[in-house]
């Protein structure tokens, strides 16, 4: 069963940009051809989950994925876009400043690294991320 929008439950994604300094964690997604962009680099999430919000899908992404355990994000983007394989995907985009004390941990895909824009631009990235990092370090570092 699906919306107006041709989403299904399971087409609800939610990820937090982790930020340090000019920097965002960005994720190598595993090189399987059964996913969308494979051996793309992506801000950390995922699927919610039946019952999740996405500040709670998010949060739980972003541990299972590197370890971390986010406290306090902040919601920047939502919106639906098409992926590769035609489906409709609702992300919600959350970012937070790294507390640069938890030590963070690949625990999916094949690496995580904080990157520099020019480094982003440089590198295959799943759609839009590159603009969302922007955008993620442009809010933290707006108060700085």
């Amino acid at each position: 069963m699906s919306d107006e929008y041709g989403l299904t439950p399971h087409s609800f994604g939610a990820a937090i940009a982790l930020i340090k300094g000019k920097t965002v964690l960005m994720h190598l997604r595993d090189n399987k051809p059964n996913i969308n962009y494979p051996n793309h680099w992506c801000i950390p999430g995922g699927n919610l989950k039946k019952g999740e919000t996405p500040i709670e899908a998010a949060k739980r992404e972003i541990k299972e994925e590197t370890s971390y355990v986010s406290s306090n994000p902040m919601l920047f983007y939502s919106g639906i876009y098409t992926l590769a394989d035609g489906g409709k995907h609702k992300q919600y985009l959350f970012c937070e400043e790294y507390d640069g004390k938890q030590k963070l941990k690949c625990l999916e895909g094949q690496k995580g690294e904080f990157k520099s824009l020019k480094e982003i631009k440089k590198l295959k990235v799943y759609p839009d991320h590159d603009k969302f990092a922007l955008k993620a370090i442009e809010i933290i570092n707006s108060g700085k």
